[in-house]
This record gives C-alpha cells, structure tokens and sequence, in this order.
C-alpha cells in the first residue's frame, strides 16, 4: 500500500480482512505506522478481529501513533440491527470526524442499543464462548473442504471464500434451492463465494448441502 501511493493521507486496513477473513500481522501494521507520511492516519477496522486470536491495535492508541481503529457490536456481539460501534483514537483525531456525523448530533443512537451495548460488554465469557464455537465449526468446515479437495482462502474470521467451480451466482441459487443462503460473490473472483460460519448444527447443513450440489 505504501508503495502504491507514498504520499496518501489515509492507508486503511481491515483486519481481518473482508471478505477474505486474513490477517494484517501486528508487526506490519506497526511498521507502516513508523515509515507512512508524517501527516497520514492508519484506519483500522476491527469488525472481525474478536473471531481470531489477532494482537489489538487498541495499544497502538495509547501509544499516540496517528492511527484509528473501529470496532462494532454487529458481528460477535450479535447486534447488527442496531448498527452500533464505537471509533478509538487520540482525541484530536477523533475530533476531526465529529463533523461527519448525524446532523443533530455525532453522538445519536438508538436507545436499545445504548442499554444493549453495555450490557453485552459486562457479559464476560460471551467473546470467549462465541469465538470458541466459531472456530470449532470454522475448523470443521475447512477439514472437510481439505478432504474433498475443494479450494478456499484460509480464514480467520466468521466467514471465507470458497471455490464453488462454477460461476457464484449459479452457486448461490443451487444452494437457496436448499434452503442455504451464502453470501455474494465479486467479479475479480466469478467462482468463489463467500460464506459466512454459523452454528456447529448450522455448518453441519451447510457440508451436507454442499456436498449435493458440488457432487462430492
């Protein structure tokens, strides 16, 4: 990224990646933070990272770099209605985006999200719980993959790209035929499809099901 523009005044990394499910290492990050323009900021999202066993940025922050990092209680934490989220960063960065925020206020939420977020943050073993099922299904999806021979991008997220052997779309409306929604697809990659994990009994369908419609 820094060699394809040096001079950019924001490098943004998604970590882990979207929709691929890689990791950024800690130590590349780190060094982009110590070699970027002197006035560049380092975006980071973290939407996925409570799904992986990845080092935080969050320390990053405290160090002063001149980085951001966003996190969200849509993905692990199960509330993706309610669109909630929080931004960390030295305050005088923070400052800059309350512009661009609710024309009322930058701060607007929803009440029921105020209460839920909170809430779900005192529940102490629920990130632990719910990555550990994750991973579990995750794992076993993979393995069965490896076994069939079937192709995919090694993920460390809750969801990773699969190479259906046909063009996605086709794949996607075989698999709704089976009452088993996958996600999109991108034309850079016509014959993969993005699939997210879901519970062990959920991803026990899932392999069943594909399995008839890929024949194997």
């Amino acid at each position: 990224m820094l060699a394809a523009d040096p001079h950019a005044g924001l490098y943004f990394i998604c970590n882990p990646n979207n929709p691929t499910g890689i990791l950024t290492p800690h130590e590349d990050i780190v060094w982009l933070l110590a070699h970027k323009p002197r006035d560049a900021i380092v975006l980071i999202d973290e939407v996925y990272i409570d799904f992986s066993d990845a080092e935080f940025c969050m320390p990053l922050v405290e160090q002063e770099h001149d980085i951001i990092v966003l996190r969200t209680f849509s993905k692990i934490y199960g509330m993706a209605g309610m669109r909630l989220g929080f931004t960390i960063g030295r305050p005088d960065l923070v400052e800059k985006l309350l512009p661009y925020g609710f024309p009322d206020s930058p701060l607007f939420l929803p009440m029921n999200a105020v209460v839920a977020g909170p809430e779900s943050l005192r529940a102490g073993d629920l990130v632990a719980s719910r990555e550990k099922a994750n991973t579990e299904a995750r794992e076993e999806t993979f393995a069965f993959l490896r076994e069939r021979d079937v192709a995919y991008i090694p993920s460390s997220s809750n969801c990773s790209l699969l190479d259906v052997r046909r063009p996605a779309a086709a794949f996607a409306a075989a698999m709704a035929q089976e009452e088993i929604p996958v996600g999109r697809s991108w034309p850079i990659w016509p014959t993969r499809a993005r699939v997210t994990v879901g519970t062990a009994h959920e991803m026990t369908r899932f392999r069943l099901d594909l399995s008839k419609v890929m024949n194997l």
